[in-house]
């Protein structure tokens, strides 16, 4: 992009001294004396709290900014009546004017400083990116734009009005449009000086550092877009301009013949000489550019006929009668990408104000927001400081001269801004101008209204009205409170949650409806890691949250009932039990059992606490556990046999089988741990879930869509497992027989009692913990609130020894006598009777016998009993 002429080399250090507007010199005869202006009073940087301060003003580095500064300074002193001072650094970009008004050192905003209040005449094309990245990264800080102060700005290269007059009247050439200078149609170069003509010493050598002709990018981006490469030269340093004699670049139109240049005098440090170079190119202009010492720029346009950089508005070159080169439209898309074949856009020169001055001092925002002049009025006041005239003078004869003009700035002290409203002596709220002597901030819990009187529009702060808030300053409605929470008063910031027991089920509202006349709170079911709780919430936006509170049940009557008798708790899944009045249970569960423990018939129990119809699949899980089973039991059979008659260490098969034994009998201990009282967290919750089909748990199977059974049926399946095992193994032994009987007689596998009593003993010893566990069930109770106690794992049934808890009793005790025989019989084989055997080498014997003692070492047969009585003991106890 073109850099502007107020852009600078390196940002210096932050000084803040002032000058007082005027010093103690009035400018209007009746204009307010120093002694009654007032200062604004802000935040202190320093320290906690407000401190009072002047106005503080950007003093731009160009001459019509300075001039326009003290105008305004005079007007906001001696009309408004507020202490002014215009700060002595001088800004020399307009970001960094944005900067000390958004009180940041640099863009990141990361040291602050006093804040100035307004900057005059800023123009901010060339810095829209800056500008932009302070308003989204520092939005409450970010400068205020009130609008143009009336013209635009431009700058260019221009022509003296006597060149162009003599070449249009001589040639017909009209040297101020950009096609004129076209080498291959016209000859330009003769209405101009030569470059020989120019004192080299008055220009800048082109490898200065600091200066646009040694940027290695902008040098490096020419040869690019316009592919000559032979104007730029590549130095230790980068690219920079080629200048045959040091001092001028040369276009490709005139780099042959240096006669045939015109000189084209750039200022500052070379301020857009990239782009007089792509111009220069693209329009086969005949151009030596150079760039003027500091003190020589306005002497070497005088003395000599150029080509030069100027912009308006400003004074330096009016008496010359400057015109401006015409280029052809800006293209801002064009510039974006470094392709400078277009002119210069024209800037709309504003007037920035600090992000919190409208709150400061409302009256001064108001009054620069109407403050506009016309480019007439700054062009005389720029002449006539080119003339002599000090910037404070000029100001001052045209505020004399235009007092019509500037009294129809300043605002009525009663006509309030939107977000405002009028304020009485005593800055109380007033609905009467006749009231009231200013205007202030709508606060929070009111808004501001817009009313019409006969002195015109103004606005008046009202109170938001019962079920309305407003918690921010100067807003112009009032917000509806939203569902669950409400206003019954006028004039609130915030809105009240409903309390327990009452809810709003609409925006707006003045009270909350109440869920009933007593006992009534309102609730939510909360999930956390697994586990279901019932916690009160305030501010429910249904009457769907209502439920009684602790201790309290809804009876058929709809009102909360003190929970007395016949009242029980829903242990495990509490889903299952949905709440409300009595008999009420989640989807698909009987209502006629205790807590809806049962599923109807035709349904299985689901994971969220309900119970869904069965269908194919149910049937094939069912099925699939059943070949799953008769496949480990065949598994085991099979290594078993195959390990039987093997003399040397055990295979791999056979370590994976007892591996695996392993696994299955520390689930059996998780399963038994997880019947006790524990909230188990995620994932450990759902996989003791999973894993109840190994605690010979029947509903995991859904053996409910196959039958239905009574709790002491159930019970009695799943203590029967034992025997099940055994027959089925008995089966599979029989079959291995009839196998190698009549269809393989080669089969080198020893098929004998022994082998099916291995098999069976190795079973019940894998699955004796699950087998004891649900031998004890029975015993295991939960205690209702009600003093009455169910099954822990039949929730229909009552821990009471009667009908269906007795005959469960009895037939627990005795299917005791299994484990119990089972152990005798260890006892037996191992204390008695292996002494013997080994004595006689029976080896069928200890084979038969070797499930017992497989995993010891020789010697060590008798911890078997120990280890095997313990697992069970420890758990259950």
């Amino acid at each position: 992009m073109g850099a502007l002429p107020w852009r600078p080399v390196a940002r210096t250090a932050t000084s803040w001294a002032f000058y007082l507007v005027a010093g103690k010199e009035l400018c209007l005869p009746d204009g307010i004396p120093e002694s009654n202006w007032r200062n604004i009073q802000e935040e202190d940087l320093e320290s906690v709290g407000l401190r009072e301060t002047a106005i503080r003003m950007v003093l731009y580095d160009w001459i019509s900014a300075e001039v326009v500064s003290e105008l305004t300074g005079i007007l906001l002193s001696e009309v408004l009546g507020y202490n002014v001072t215009i700060n002595t650094e001088r800004a020399t970009e307009s970001v960094a004017g944005s900067l000390q008004l958004a009180g940041c050192v640099s863009q990141d905003c990361s040291e602050r400083q006093p804040r100035s209040h307004v900057a005059m005449d800023s123009w901010l094309w060339g810095t829209p990116g800056e500008f932009a990245n302070l308003e989204t990264t520092r939005p409450s800080l970010a400068p205020r734009r009130l609008g143009s102060m009336g013209w635009t700005g431009q700058e260019s290269l221009y022509v003296k009005g006597s060149v162009r007059e003599e070449a249009y009247h001589t040639g017909g050439l009209a040297l101020d449009f950009y096609r004129s200078y076209n080498t291959s149609q016209h000859q330009a170069a003769k209405f101009f000086s030569r470059v020989a003509d120019l004192d080299t010493a008055q220009f800048v050598p082109c490898n200065s550092s600091n200066y646009e002709s040694t940027s290695d990018y902008q040098m490096r981006t020419y040869a690019e877009v316009t592919g000559d490469t032979d104007g730029v030269v590549e130095t230790p340093t980068g690219y920079i301009a080629k200048c045959p004699d040091d001092y001028f670049w040369r276009s490709p139109a005139c780099r042959h013949n240096t006669s045939e240049c015109i000189p084209v005098i750039a200022a500052g440090f070379g301020w857009n000489y990239y782009v007089w170079m792509q111009w220069s190119t693209w329009f086969s202009m005949p151009t030596a550019i150079g760039i003027a010492k500091e003190g020589h720029w306005e002497s070497v346009v005088e003395n000599f006929e150029t080509v030069f950089y100027w912009w308006y508005p400003d004074a330096t070159f009016l008496h010359l009668d400057a015109w401006i080169v015409a280029m052809p439209r800006h293209s801002r898309r064009e510039w974006a990408v470094d392709f400078y074949r277009t002119g210069f856009p024209e800037v709309i020169v504003e007037k920035l104000v600090s992000s919190h001055l409208p709150v400061l001092a409302p009256r001064v925002s108001r009054f620069l927001e109407k403050f506009l002049m016309d480019l007439e009025d700054i062009l005389g006041l720029l002449l006539e400081v080119h003339e002599g005239a000090t910037p404070w003078a000029a100001a001052c004869n045209w505020v004399r001269l235009n007092r019509r003009l500037w009294m129809e700035w300043i605002p009525v002290d009663t006509q309030c801004l939107p977000g405002e409203g009028l304020q009485s002596s005593l800055k109380e709220y007033v609905t009467n101008r006749s009231d009231a002597v200013g205007c202030s901030t709508c606060r929070p819990g009111s808004f501001s209204k817009s009313v019409v009187d006969g002195t015109g529009a103004t606005f008046v702060c009202e109170p938001c009205p019962a079920g309305t808030f407003e918690s921010a300053f100067g807003q112009t409605a009032c917000v509806d409170c939203d569902s669950g929470t409400f206003t019954n008063s006028s004039g609130r910031a915030h809105c009240d949650y409903c309390d327990l027991g009452r809810y709003a089920n609409a925006s707006g509202m003045t009270s909350c409806h109440a869920c009933g006349s007593e006992h009534w709170t309102t609730s939510q079911l909360v999930v956390s890691d697994g586990v279901e709780t019932w916690v009160q919430v305030k501010g429910v936006t249904s009457g769907s949250f209502c439920t009684c509170v602790a201790g309290w049940f809804l009876n058929q009557q709809g009102v909360c009932e003190r929970c007395i008798r016949m009242v029980y708790r829903c242990f495990g899944r509490a889903s299952r039990c949905s709440g409300g009045p009595p008999g009420s249970c989640a989807s698909g569960r009987d209502p006629g059992t205790i807590t809806c423990s049962e599923c109807l018939p035709g349904r299985m129990p689901l994971q969220d606490g309900s119970c869904g119809p069965c269908v194919a699949t149910s049937y094939a899980a069912f099925g699939l556990v059943v070949l799953a089973l008769v496949f480990c039991i065949a598994l085991v059979y099979v290594v078993l046999a195959l390990q039987a008659d093997r003399a040397t260490q055990p295979g791999h098969l056979f370590v994976g089988i007892v591996a695996l034994s392993q696994l299955v009998t520390l689930i059996q201990q998780l399963l038994v741990v997880s019947k006790l009282d524990i909230e188990w967290h995620e994932p450990m919750n759902e996989i003791l879930k999973g894993l109840a089909v190994l605690g010979v748990d029947l509903d995991m199977i859904a053996f409910s869509c196959l039958a239905t059974v009574s709790p002491v049926l159930k019970y009695v399946l799943s203590v029967s497992v034992t025997p099940i095992l055994a027959c089925i193994a008995l089966v599979l032994h029989l079959l291995a027989v009839a196998f190698k009987k009549y269809v393989r007689q080669d089969l080198k596998v020893r098929l004998d009692a022994g082998q099916l009593l291995r098999t069976v003993g190795s079973l019940v010893s894998l699955l004796f913990i699950g087998i004891f566990t649900a031998l004890v069930t029975p015993f295991q109770c939960n205690s209702h609130p009600n003093g009455r106690m169910t099954i822990q794992q039949y929730a229909s049934v009552f821990c009471n020894l009667r009908d269906a808890h007795l005959q469960m009793s009895v037939i627990g005790a005795v299917a005791c006598l299994m484990p119990l025989s089972f152990l005798a019989v260890c006892i037996w084989i191992i204390h008695l009777e292996l002494p013997k055997r080994l004595l006689r080498a029976d080896a069928t014997y200890c084979r038969a016998c070797s499930f017992l003692w497989l995993r010891f070492r020789p010697g060590g047969e008798r911890f078997v009993i120990f280890m095997q009585v313990s697992c069970p003991a420890n758990f259950e106890s």
